[in-house]
């Protein structure tokens, strides 16, 4: 019985490695993209998508998808961001962070930070467009960040927008400006997916510790 027990204790772990960042209640992870504040003008974008490609050197769990809280005390409205498929514009995973402070907040400072609503998607390393909705004032949204840096696994590319008027995450298809200043709107956490020799590991780890207590 008690064997029985590890064993379910061993797979449960690897079962977690696997699985994480699944189910979360609030968004955890390392966000893509960082920076302590923005230096140009602010503004609504309402009923435009914006974003901006990325290019993931490892494979991900997306754990969070985010939009950008000016003053870091909620936003009025609720805000739906995605990620689409360069190669066929298709929508692979999406979340609307409410209004108000219940989603998780996230960032640098006062004037750099993100609500995250929690989601559990994997992405592979490849490239892919983020975009996120803009909805009418007090929503802002800053632009020209000051000490931009992403997470080692991310690589930042050019930024696009299109207006459709609506509240649904829209393909964004005009360019906008290149890596150095992307549109602050969306944001995502992640965690890395563990190598198969990590998990490995810690199955052979598990089962050495079963065997030492028979």
């Amino acid at each position: 019985m008690k064997q029985g027990k590890h064993l379910c204790w061993i797979i449960g772990v690897v079962v977690g490695v696997l699985g994480a960042g699944s189910g979360n209640a609030y968004a955890t992870g390392t966000p893509a993209i960082g920076y302590s504040t923005y230096l140009g003008g602010s503004g609504t974008f309402d009923g435009y998508s914006l974003g901006w490609d990325f290019t993931l050197n490892t494979n991900v769990y997306i754990t969070g998808l985010g939009y950008y809280d000016n003053s870091s005390d909620g936003n009025a409205f609720s805000h739906e961001v995605g990620i689409f498929s360069l190669s066929n514009s298709n929508l692979l995973v999406s979340a609307t962070v409410a209004a108000g402070t219940g989603e998780s907040l996230q960032g640098d400072g006062l004037h750099s930070s993100y609500r995250y609503h929690a989601t559990s998607h994997l992405l592979l390393a490849g490239t892919y467009r983020i975009a996120a909705v803009g909805r009418p004032f007090p929503d802002v949204v800053g632009s020209v960040p000051s000490g931009l840096y992403t997470a080692p696994e991310v690589s930042l590319g050019n930024s696009y927008y299109i207006f459709t008027g609506g509240t649904a995450v829209t393909f964004p298809t005009t360019f906008a400006d290149g890596p150095s200043n992307p549109y602050l709107s969306p944001n995502f956490t992640f965690t890395v997916v563990p190598e198969p020799a990590t998990v490995a590991f810690l199955a052979v780890g598990g089962l050495m510790l079963l065997w030492r207590r028979r």
